[in-house]
């Protein structure tokens, strides 16, 4: 088969998102809204987008480091990139 390819987004906005791509928090970035958890101040978060929900909200799959959870989240512009696999 055929290997995909990636498309990465820098500093990605929420009309950006779709589902599978992976998302990547910004090192020490705020997590979600009105969470008061930041991500690792070094290296920052990975999650995989499952469904992008309207007004500003998505759902991924997270691991860290206990076993895949699906959580639900309010974009605040935090992600540093994505990357999309594109056939």
């Amino acid at each position: 088969g055929t290997l995909p390819k990636w498309k990465v987004i820098k500093n990605p906005k929420y009309s950006d998102l779709r589902p599978g791509d992976i998302v990547n928090w910004k090192a020490g970035s705020q997590l979600t809204k009105g969470s008061t958890y930041t991500v690792d101040p070094t290296y920052g978060h990975t999650a995989i987008i499952s469904s992008v929900d309207g007004d500003n909200k998505y759902t991924a799959y997270s691991q860290n480091p206990t076993p895949v959870t699906i959580v639900h989240w309010e974009y605040v512009g935090s992600f540093a990139s994505l990357v999309r696999p594109v056939m």
